[in-house]
């Protein structure tokens, strides 16, 4: 995560001014932290780089947000994103494989290549910032993802059929 997390701070503001101040909020502790601190500081934007650390109410700040981002190297789909689709935000995910297991680029948001220094993060965010009425569509999608294929009787459903069919196959059902 963190090599493309730097580069996301490196290119800030490299190829877009907007009429209103981008801020990113990250959020979660980790090894990387005091020398993101640094590095906006270095960049000169610590005063649009929030680190929130380790939160426990991160149902209530979701909805200040208007995308979210995870510019992991290996991280695959994690609570943190089902969090972000379940309110409707666009996500822009870094992935090893050219197609994520569930966000469809274009449809739920973008999916960059992992390991191309951020760039691919950067121009993700500003084709979103760059196309609201993309980011209206994605909110509908993403809620109807998140309600339809990670609802937990969805999920119990699907967890049972595939017991029954391994239990079938070995002959114990």
């Amino acid at each position: 995560c963190s090599s493309d997390l730097h580069a996301m701070l490196r290119h800030e503001r490299a190829h877009y001014q907007p009429a209103r101040p981008i801020q990113t909020v990250i959020i979660g502790d980790g090894p990387e932290r005091d020398h993101l601190q640094r590095r906006a500081h270095e960049l000169g934007i610590e005063h649009e780089v929030f680190f929130f650390g380790h939160r426990d109410d991160v149902y209530g700040i979701y909805p200040l947000f208007d995308c979210f981002v995870q510019p992991s190297q290996s991280e695959g789909l994690s609570y943190a994103l089902l969090e972000a689709l379940a309110f409707g935000l666009p996500v822009v995910v870094s992935h090893d494989q050219q197609r994520h297991e569930v966000i469809v680029h274009g449809e739920h948001g973008m999916v960059v290549p992992a390991r191309n220094g951020g760039d691919g993060v950067q121009q993700a965010l500003l084709n979103l910032l760059l196309n609201p009425d993309q980011c209206i569509s994605i909110k509908d999608k993403n809620i109807a993802l998140v309600q339809n294929d990670f609802a937990r009787s969805m999920m119990v459903t699907q967890y049972h059929a595939r017991y029954t069919q391994l239990c079938t196959r070995s002959g114990a059902g």
